[in-house]
């Protein structure tokens, strides 16, 4: 009952979930390559440590639209930085 919890309980674990029962090991996904995403990444990431709890608020926000992506083994890895991007937003607001 746990692990069916922990598989529905977020996009991440689920795409985890459908991907290993499809015959995806985690490893078998391709390393993150797409330059532009990193950057964005980089620059939310900075933007998050010199942020207002007002801007937090605009950017989980938009983090969490961005984080709603079709289920591909290529985006689960845009997933995983995603909602580690929001699990960071998280705790910068609760910490403020």
């Amino acid at each position: 009952m746990n692990a069916a919890y922990k598989a529905l309980s977020s996009p991440l674990h689920r795409i985890e979930y459908i991907l290993q029962r499809n015959g995806f090991n985690n490893e078998e996904v391709d390393q993150l390559e797409d330059l532009d995403f990193i950057s964005e990444i980089m620059e939310v990431r900075e933007e998050i440590e010199t942020s207002s709890v007002d801007r937090l608020y605009a950017l989980d926000n938009d983090n969490a639209g961005k984080s709603r992506i079709s289920f591909y083994a290529r985006q689960q890895l845009r997933l995983y930085y995603r909602q580690n991007t929001g699990n960071t937003l998280h705790n910068r607001k609760i910490c403020s």
